[in-house]
């Protein structure tokens, strides 16, 4: 990598770059959906993949971004 960069080329990043820079973003978006909203999406949504991201998405939401101290 060291490489490509001190040749100026430019190297794209990874997935798991991208997910680590957008997810505190998509975190923010989860935080704003109320529960009616998350309701509605997984209605959207029914049964498959994005359903279960979805869930998946607001689990860890839970566990690793939530604020639950007092304010």
């Amino acid at each position: 990598m060291a490489d490509k960069l001190a040749s100026g080329a430019r190297s794209s990043p990874s997935a798991m770059e991208v997910d680590e820079a957008l997810r505190p973003g998509v975190y923010a978006l989860v935080d704003s959906c109320s529960d009616q909203d998350r309701q509605y999406l997984h209605t959207v949504f029914g049964e498959g993949p994005c359903r279960n991201y979805l869930a998946t998405l607001k689990q860890e939401f839970d566990l690793n971004f939530k604020y639950e101290g007092k304010v």
